[in-house]
């Protein structure tokens, strides 16, 4: 039994080696700086294009809301949802467009602007929703002119 006991050690301790292979060490690469600096007239063509971005969110909003004086809520959408796509959020515009895709029957669609206008900070869009939860009316009165 001792033998055995000895045969079984010095056999483990010959073999007790680990086994590497190519996963055990680390790649080495090498460090690429990819940054290069913007020269003035990139940032001046980038501020010029954020200027006319904002000039056209300001035409295209301007032109939606005249739209919604005049009650006219298929080219209020048209020209707010043009609008939103110059990158700029307004949470009134939002609001807006939810209470004109819920009366023109796109519940889906308008809990989604009324929620967009609700996550950027307007607590009106909290109780229209909350209105069409419970399946009120909601009609014209309910839209925030500027």
């Amino acid at each position: 039994m001792r033998n055995v006991i000895l045969f079984f050690l010095l056999l483990v301790s010959i073999n007790g080696t680990a086994q590497v292979n190519r996963f055990d060490n680390p790649v080495t690469s090498e460090y690429v700086n990819q940054y290069i600096p913007m020269s003035n007239s990139d940032l001046m063509l980038l501020a010029a294009s954020k200027i006319l971005r904002e000039r056209r969110y300001e035409e295209l909003s301007l032109k939606a809301y005249s739209y919604l004086k005049e009650k006219n809520v298929y080219w209020f959408v048209y020209y707010a949802n043009e609008a939103l796509n110059t990158g700029f959020e307004d949470p009134i515009l939002y609001y807006n467009l939810g209470i004109a895709y819920y009366m023109g029957g796109e519940k889906r669609i308008a809990k989604k602007y009324l929620k967009k206008a609700k996550r950027t900070g307007l607590s009106t869009a909290e109780y229209v929703l909350k209105l069409i939860k419970e399946r009120r009316e909601i009609d014209e009165t309910f839209f925030s002119i500027k």
